[in-house]
Formats: structure tokens, C-alpha cells, sequence
């Protein structure tokens, strides 16, 4: 025991020794070092003086630790002792007793607090815990009792150990964000922050308050930072907003308020990890354009445990939702654990040079509350010079609530955000946005803001397009352009359930009360797969599509790519007014009710039960926004029954897109006629009529024009332009003044080309006039098509009428004349624009759709082609010119007159009126001929690759049944469609959008709630 003392004693006096030390002269050294500048030595000097003072708490750690087990010591010897002189029976019973207190009753036996923890805890400390877990989300009663200078497990692989960074790297500002976080949770993340960063790189920590509600978080927390700034003077500061703004703003704001050279933003309820600054500012100070992103770990919301989370690269899906994608395989090959992982998107906590940052507009003050401003940022990042990296070496905690009490309905801001940045940022690929939210592409009835400012620092910074990111950043993010419909579907057995996906994990839908959650999501595709759930397009996930089993009557959801192999019938038939069928059982899908009064979906034999979709429309493009869908007034109905049998469904015209002719395939034979939003209706499947107010009198003098033979007419008109430009080359005789007369006007060819120009002419201007916008119409390229194709009518027609004015004048003047009659012969040149007319029979012809969608899929491999043929050009006819050039009958008297002779030597055409006759020219002939061949048909397979599949698409739309006209539509390509892993773990601080927590799920089971993301 007096050994032990002696040793107790000895530490004492060595920590008093240590802390004297430091309070002397350290501290002092510490700040002129920090004054002058930290250069290199000066940061070495730092660096000792930092172990050092790790040193003497790793001796005082080794001091309480020697206490304890000194306590240990005492009360074995007490239990010894005891054990000599036993106590009564009674007081033992009642020592037992309080060691081991009775399990207490729980509660909250359904709250996600006390699943995991508080098994003992009393009852009236139970209430307290559920009264505060429900107001901050997280269990803030064990918080306030962990010490705040805990230490986490490093979850640094080893090898980031082995890491030497440089001494000199620049000074780091942190800004913490929170509204109404608990006070120790705050603090944890201050004095996590301080023990974790070595203090010469540590400039300041800036709190930033979005305006909390809580008046005693205000009074304590300034409290506090007095206190530690006692002990760092001026490190920490702290600003508020007078407002709530949200986090966008409140980042903003910490940004404004930082001097130093790098900015990490954090969220206040995180603990960083050991070594977590070092890779950050090394890395930035190496490329200050990098964005960087620690690794997340998790600290559960319930018992504060640390759970290590794998490496991944942050990605998003078309909500503009974050998740979790895995790591790329470059990364993999480079066999290098520590090395940066270039990442698509950033998730809520970044760093980055301050000064560049700003450069490229910091964070969008448009954005609302929370949610869409990472993906925001990190558009902009890639698309305008920058790039995002994921540091395996950098890791923080980060506390995952259960829910968020500031915002429990964050749908709304969500949804807005999420437009905001597709309209600004996603060019022709914002319709996805629209399409995940189940939204209509125009007049959603979401303001989003003012955009212009946004847009004009886009352009300001001449950014890429958000094609350029899929293509280069984030190739797994697929674009869908074949869904033709989307929305809820519902039953007129039972307006009040809709078609979901019911319970996750499970693969059978169901049919159940009508919520506004992506469970009930319906995408219908022009191929006939119909979609069930929240949209997906991403490659590692698989959308789920409504299957008939083929046995048993329940309809099944399979992931469709599985599906697909596994040749599962997935396909299904929509026609108006008529029933849900599986084109390859011909089983119906139709509703029943159940033995409890609920509704059951079934496969059968078809009964009277027949079916409209009530679904968003959609064809392909991007530039062009689908009419918001209104209710019909009753004279609008009763004007659409006059061409149809009961409801008549409209395409919503695209703004800008108007031309009849440019329907989408929906219009050929099998097309589905997409619905406005809502509900799958059997019994009847049904919705009620609504079409846009502004074109509906316009469109109804369209149809009433063209009427039942429409499709007859435009077959006619198609080769009418076609013939015309033909029939005219066959009488084109060159016309002298002597010709020309009044037979030019009864010439037949004349009169039939009038009749047709006179017929285009009416029709573009029927269009013009339904089309709401104006100037798009002038956009659309078949409109000037069709512009250039009328146009040389009326010059001819002048130019004739010019002549015989100019045959019955005095022959006098004749050089004003010549004057005239060439200015009239450079008009007629304007004539042989109308060839264009050729173009417009494509629109009617499936042959040349097939044809021109295979050549826009091959301009790749065209392009290859013509760069190969130009190389061999260049070669072959340099390499034939001076084999031929000691021949004194050489054909090839310079290198660009061999080009001719390369060319048809290549294409193997071989006109003859060029060739070599030496027999060095004769070999490179020879190799000319076949590098030819080889080259033309190297590309050849995908150009016939990409033939057949369009053929064979067609033909599946063929097979599809009887169309029904729609107006303004267009052609859509296709698409591979997967799903989400939905309702896997969240990331940090996901919202649980999807079914709400209060809604019991189908057959009396609680579900778990359901999250958009997956780790």
C-alpha cells in the first residue's frame, strides 16, 4: 500500500510540473507562433509542444486509471472482510435488493426510443426521455449524461494512419448549423472539434442559429462560449438569423462570417473522428477547386452507439434525394485505400476553399428549409470547373434523428426545391424531376422562385450542360423518355383505395386508402410495363413492374429486369374503355372486395369491369412541358362526346411543339392514351375529363377540321409533297421569254402544286393559331420545314408574273432589265429549297422514323467511320502520289488531286479515270482497296444493331391495338428502368417521405416507415 502511495505522489508532483510548464512559457511561445506567421520550423515546434501536452493527458489518464484500480483494491478487501464477518440474512436480502433493482414497466412499449434502450430506467425518467426524444428526435436525456469529451472508436483504416501530411497546411474555419439542437449535442460537436484539430490549424468554430425557437438554448449557449472562449480566446463565434430561413441561407451566412482559407460546414449534432482535418486541407491546398466530403459514421439516435458506415460516393435519384452509391471500380483498380474518391453529388457536410466557394455563388439563397441544396451545389461544382471527392481518411459522426421536429412536413419545400434546381441545372432532362414527384410538367402549381439570377450566374461561369454531367459524372443516373403515362390509379368500384406496392419488403401489390406517397406511384411505358412504386433509373436498382404469375389470381411485383430475362408477363394492354389485359395470358386485372370489407386486386377471365388510366400524360422531350390538367366544364364534355364514345382523353399540348404532325408513336396502331393525374379505375377504370381551358375551343376547330378521315388526309398530303418537287424537276425545260405566257398558269403541274400549297398553307395556319405559344412555334424545326417548304411557291409565283410584266415591256432599257433579270434568277435559286418538302413524309412513314432514329443512335460510330475514311484518304493518296512519281504518264500529279482516287478506291466505286501503273502504286491500290472495305465495315453491326432494335420497338407498338387520337404529342425513346432498394437504411437526417407515420399499413400490420434512399 505505501508503495503505491509513493507512486500516486510521484504523478502528482509530474502533472503539477507539466501544467506549470505549460502555464508558463508554452502558451506564450504558442502565440507568437501563431503571430508570426507558422512557418515550417515554427509548425515543427508546435507540433512537439502539441505531444507534449498529449503526453501529460495520457499521464493523467494513467493517474485515474491507477485510481480506480486502487478503489477496486479497497473494495475487495472490504468484500473480504465481510465475507469474515457475514451479516444478517435480513440485511443481506435487502443489499441484494438494491444492486438489482425490479425491471420496470415500460411505458412507451411502441416508441422507437425504447426498443433498444432504457430497459431500467424509472418510470417518471421514462416520461422524461419520451417528452424530449420527441421534441429533438434523438435521445437528448442520455446525451446530457455521456461526457462531452467521449472517445469514438477510429474508424480509420489503418493505412490512413501511415499518412504524412505537410506542416504547412492552411487554416481551417468551421461553421456548425442548428435550430433548436439540444445544448450538450452542441457542445459534444465544440469540444470534439477542439480535442480533434491540432489548435494552429483550428482558426475559429462559427455557430450559426436558423433562428431557434428555444429562448433557454439562447441564454445557455452564450453562457457557454464565454466559457470556452476563456479558455481559446476568440475562437468561437456565433450569428443568428432574425428569421428562419433555412439551411441554404444559415450555410450562406457561416460562409459570409469565416476568415479562414478553408471552410468545413458542418451540422452541429456530429462528433469528428481522430486525424479528421489533416486529408481535408491537404487535399484542398493540393486543388483548391475539389469540394471534399468526410466519410459518414453513424451515431444511433437511440443509445448514442457508434456504427461504422462502409465507404461509398454520395449519389441522388430523380427526387434530387441523397443516397448512398458504391465507390467506382477506377477507384477499386488503384488498389489504394486512401486515395480521394471522385463522387457525383456531396452530401450535408462539406468542406472547401473559401475563396472558391464564393467564386462560384456559395450555396442558392432561393432554396426553402431543407432538402435539393447538396444537389444543387454539386451540379453546379461539376458543371462549371470544379469536382467533388470523398476523403476515405476523413471521418465524422454524424447523429441520425429519428424525425425532425422543425420541419415534420417537409414534402412541400422538398417538391419546390426540387424543381428549382431542374429548372435551372437539368436542361432537356428536368421532366425526370417532374415525372418522380408526380407532377405535371407545366403548371404544377409550385413556385419555385425566382430563377434568373441563378441562371445568369450559369452563365456568367459558362457551365457544361447537365448532358455532359450524366455522360462524364454520373453515368448511372438513367433518363427515362418512354413513359407515357404516370399517376395514381384507382377503381370506380371504390374511389377512396388506390393501386400500391404495399409493404416493403413484399412483392404484392394491393389496393388501399389513396395517400400522395410515391408507394403509389404509377409509371406506365409505351412498351407495355407497368411500374409500380417510386421511379428509379439508376444501374444498380431495379424498378418493380406488375406481373401476372401466369398461376394463382394474385398479380405479382418482380423486378423488371429479372422479369424480362426470365420472360414473366409484364406486359399489359390500356385501352379506352376498356379492360387491363395481360397480352400474354389475356387474364384481366380487376378488383374484388374481401371477405373484411377491404379491396383485393385479382386476375381473371375478363369480366364487365373496363378500364381508362388516370394518369399524368408524357412523351418523350425535354424541352417541351405537358398543359397542366384542369376539371372540364359540362360543355366541354359534351363537345368531346360528339367525337367519341363517353369521355374523350386529349394529349396536353407541349408548348412549342404544336404541329399535328409530330405526335408521338402513341398515335400509331397499340398506343396508350395517357390521363391526367390520378387513379386506375376498373369497374369502371375510369377518370373524369379535364383538359386545358386556353387551347380547348382552338383544338375542337382543329379536329372538327381535319375530322374522322385526318389520318387519310395527311397520308395524301404526305405524297402530294413529296410528288410535287418531283413532278416539277420533270417538266423543269428552261423557259425563255418566248415560252413563257399564260400557259405557265394553266400548265397541270402548276395547278395540282396550287392546290396543295394552298391546302399546307391553311393547315399551318390552323396551327398556328391553336399553338398558346407563339414564338416556340417558330422554334420547332418541322414548323420551318414546313415554312421553307410553302415559301418557294410564292416566289415563283412572283418571279412568273415579274417576267410576263417584263415580256410586254418596250424593249428599251436593256440594261435595266439585265439588272432585273438577274435579280429575279437569284430568287429562283430560292426555289430549290422546297426538295425540303421530302423531309415531311418521314412523319407518315415508319420506314423512314425507323431510319432517321438509327441514324441520330449511330452518329458515333458514322462519325468514327468518316474520321477513319478521311486518315485513309490522307494515306493512301500521299503514299500512291509518290509511288507514281518517277512514272513520266504519273495520273497523280499532286497529292490533293490522289484524294479523288483514294476516295473511290475506298468506297470501292472504281470510276477508272484515275489509277497507278507501277507496280508500287499498284500494291498501295491494292491495300487501299482493302483498308477500305475493312474500315466501311467495322462500324457496320451497331448501325444494323441499332436498325433492329428500332424496327423491332415499332413493330411491338404495332402490336399494341387501336390508337386513339392525340393532339401534339412526340416520338419517345426508350429506356432501361430500374428500382431503388426502397426502404433500406437512410443516410444522414433522411426524411421518411413515403407513407405517413400515423397511417396503419394494409391487414392491420405496422410498417416501418419507408425511406427514398439507400445506403
Amino acid at each position: 500500500m505505501l508503495r503505491r502511495n509513493q507512486v500516486l505522489c510521484l504523478g502528482l508532483v509530474l502533472v503539477l510540473a507539466a501544467n506549470l510548464f505549460l502555464e508558463l512559457r508554452p502558451k506564450e511561445a504558442a502565440q507568437d507562433l501563431l503571430q508570426g506567421g507558422l512557418h515550417t520550423r515554427d509548425g515543427t515546434v508546435m507540433a512537439r509542444l502539441f505531444r507534449l501536452e498529449k503526453a501529460v493527458q495520457q499521464l493523467e489518464e494513467n493517474m485515474r486509471l491507477a485510481g480506480k484500480q486502487q478503489a477496486k483494491v479497497e473494495d475487495t478487501r472490504m468484500k473480504m472482510n465481510h465475507e469474515v464477518h457475514p451479516a444478517p440474512k435480513a440485511a443481506q436480502g435487502k443489499a441484494v435488493e438494491t444492486k438489482k433493482p425490479a425491471p420496470q414497466k415500460k411505458l412507451f412499449p411502441s416508441s422507437a426510443l425504447f426498443q433498444r434502450w432504457g430497459e431500467d430506467l424509472p418510470e417518471d425518467e421514462q416520461k422524461k426521455a419520451q417528452d424530449l426524444f420527441l421534441r429533438f428526435g434523438y435521445n437528448v436525456y442520455l446525451s446530457d449524461q455521456l461526457p462531452l469529451n467521449r472517445s469514438l472508436p477510429d474508424t480509420r483504416d489503418s493505412r490512413c494512419l501511415q499518412k504524412v501530411y505537410p506542416a504547412q497546411l492552411p487554416s481551417l474555419s468551421v461553421i456548425l448549423i442548428f435550430v433548436d439542437e439540444a445544448l450538450s449535442i452542441i457542445q459534444r460537436a465544440i469540444t470534439s472539434i477542439m480535442n480533434q484539430t491540432p489548435p494552429w490549424l483550428l482558426k475559429e468554430i462559427i455557430l450559426v442559429d436558423d433562428f431557434s425557437s428555444n429562448g433557454e438554448l439562447k441564454v445557455h449557449l452564450d453562457e457557454k462560449i464565454e466559457f470556452y472562449n476563456r479558455m481559446s480566446p476568440g475562437l468561437l463565434k456565433i450569428v443568428r438569423h432574425t428569421e428562419r430561413k433555412g439551411l441554404a441561407h444559415a450555410r450562406n451566412l457561416g460562409w459570409e462570417a469565416a476568415t479562414a482559407d478553408v471552410v468545413a460546414i458542418l451540422d452541429a449534432h456530429v462528433e469528428v473522428n481522430a486525424g479528421w482535418a489533416e486529408p481535408i486541407l491537404a487535399r484542398i491546398q493540393e486543388d483548391r477547386t475539389v469540394i471534399i466530403s468526410p466519410v459518414f459514421d453513424n451515431i444511433r439516435f437511440d443509445d448514442f452507439k457508434l456504427t461504422k458506415y462502409a465507404l461509398a460516393v454520395d449519389g441522388f435519384n430523380w427526387e434530387l434525394w441523397c443516397r448512398y452509391d458504391p465507390v467506382p471500380e477506377s477507384w477499386i483498380a488503384l488498389g489504394d485505400v486512401t486515395a480521394p474518391v471522385r463522387s457525383p453529388s456531396i452530401m450535408g457536410i462539406l468542406a472547401a476553399n473559401r475563396l472558391f466557394l464564393g467564386e462560384i455563388g456559395g450555396l442558392d439563397d432561393g432554396m426553402l428549409v431543407y432538402g435539393g441544396e447538396n444537389v444543387e451545389l454539386s451540379l453546379r461544382v461539376w458543371q462549371c470547373g470544379g469536382k467533388i471527392e470523398v476523403l476515405p481518411c476523413s471521418r465524422v459522426a454524424h447523429v441520425e434523428r429519428h424525425h425532425k421536429p422543425y420541419a415534420l412536413d417537409l414534402g412541400a419545400a422538398l417538391k419546390r426545391n426540387a424543381l428549382r434546381v431542374a429548372e435551372i441545372w437539368m436542361d432537356e432532362y428536368r421532366h425526370m424531376v417532374y415525372l418522380a414527384w408526380n407532377l405535371p410538367l407545366q403548371s404544377s402549381g409550385i413556385d419555385y422562385g425566382d430563377i434568373s439570377s441563378r441562371r445568369a450566374l450559369r452563365e456568367k461561369l459558362k457551365c457544361k450542360t447537365f448532358d455532359w454531367y450524366l455522360k462524364n459524372v454520373y453515368p448511372v443516373l438513367k433518363p427515362i423518355h418512354d413513359v407515357v403515362g404516370y399517376g395514381r390509379m384507382k377503381n370506380s368500384l371504390d374511389r377512396g383505395v388506390c393501386l400500391d406496392r404495399g409493404p416493403v419488403p413484399g412483392n404484392t401489390p394491393i389496393m388501399y386508402t389513396c395517400h400522395e406517397f410515391s408507394p403509389q406511384n404509377v409509371y406506365y411505358r409505351l412498351v407495355g410495363e407497368l411500374y409500380v412504386g417510386p421511379l428509379v433509373a439508376e444501374n444498380y436498382d431495379s424498378q418493380h413492374c406488375l406481373t401476372d404469375p401466369g398461376h394463382g389470381e394474385k398479380p405479382t411485383l418482380e423486378p423488371c429486369s429479372k422479369a424480362a430475362q426470365s420472360k414473366l408477363h409484364i406486359l399489359w394492354d390500356f385501352k379506352q374503355g376498356g379492360s387491363v389485359i395481360n397480352r400474354d395470358t389475356r387474364r384481366c386485372l380487376e378488383i374484388t372486395r374481401e371477405p373484411l370489407g377491404t379491396r383485393g386486386l385479382v386476375l381473371r377471365t375478363c369480366t364487365a369491369q373496363v378500364s381508362v388510366r388516370s394518369l399524368l400524360p408524357w412523351t418523350q422531350l425535354v424541352k417541351e412541358q405537358l398543359r397542366s390538367i384542369r376539371e372540364e366544364d359540362a360543355e366541354e364534355k359534351e363537345a368531346g362526346r360528339a367525337l367519341g364514345k363517353g369521355f374523350v382523353y386529349e394529349k396536353k399540348q407541349a408548348e412549342g411543339n404544336c404541329p399535328e404532325d409530330d405526335i408521338s408513336p402513341l398515335r400509331q396502331p397499340g398506343a396508350v392514351l395517357p390521363q391526367s393525374p390520378g387513379v386506375l379505375q376498373a369497374g369502371v377504370w375510369e377518370r373524369g375529363v379535364q383538359e386545358n381551358r386556353h387551347i380547348s375551343i382552338k383544338l375542337f376547330l382543329l379536329r372538327k377540321v381535319k375530322g374522322w378521315a385526318e389520318a387519310q388526309t395527311q397520308q395524301l398530303g404526305a405524297l402530294l409533297k413529296a410528288m410535287c418537287p418531283a413532278l416539277r424537276a420533270l417538266t423543269g425545260r428552261r423557259r425563255t421569254p418566248s415560252a413563257l405566257g399564260g400557259s405557265f398558269f394553266t400548265d397541270p403541274f402548276f395547278l395540282v402544286e396550287t392546290l396543295c400549297i394552298v391546302w399546307f398553307t391553311f393547315e399551318l395556319l390552323v396551327r398556328f393559331s391553336a399553338c398558346p405559344s407563339k414564338p416556340a412555334f417558330f422554334r420547332n424545326i418541322m414548323n420551318i420545314i414546313d415554312l421553307v417548304a410553302i415559301f418557294p411557291y410564292f416566289i415563283t409565283l412572283g418571279t412568273e408574273l415579274v417576267q410576263q410584266q417584263e415580256q410586254q415591256s418596250v424593249s428599251g432599257g436593256g440594261g435595266q432589265n439585265g439588272q432585273q433579270a438577274m435579280s429575279l434568277a437569284i430568287l429562283r435559286v430560292i426555289r430549290l429549297v422546297r426538295v425540303f418538302r421530302i423531309f415531311k413524309l418521314s412523319r407518315h412513314s415508319k420506314g423512314l422514323q425507323i431510319l432517321g432514329k438509327t441514324l441520330q443512335a449511330s452518329m458515333r460510330e458514322l462519325g468514327l467511320l468518316i474520321f477513319f475514311l478521311f486518315i485513309g484518304v490522307i494515306l493512301f493518296s500521299s503514299a500512291v502520289y509518290f509511288a507514281e512519281a518517277d512514272d513520266s504518264d504519273s495520273l497523280f500529279p499532286s497529292i490533293p488531286d490522289a484524294f479523288w482516287w483514294a476516295v473511290v478506291t475506298m468506297t470501292t466505286v472504281g470510276y477508272g479515270d484515275m489509277y497507278p501503273m507501277t507496280v508500287g502504286g499498284k500494291i498501295v491500290g491494292s491495300l487501299c482497296a482493302i483498308a477500305g472495305v475493312l474500315t466501311i465495315a467495322l462500324p457496320v453491326p451497331v448501325i444494323v444493331s441499332n436498325f433492329n432494335y428500332f424496327y423491332h420497338r415499332e413493330t411491338e407498338q404495332e402490336e399494341q391495338g387501336q390508337y386513339t387520337h392525340i393532339t401534339c404529342g412526340q416520338p419517345a425513346p426508350d429506356l432501361k428502368a430500374t428500382d431503388n432498394g426502397f426502404g433500406k437504411p437512410d443516410f444522414p437526417d433522411a426524411a421518411r417521405e413515403q407513407r405517413p407515420s400515423h397511417l396503419p399499413t394494409p391487414h392491420g400490420v405496422c410498417a416501418e416507415k419507408r425511406v427514398l434512399t439507400e445506403v
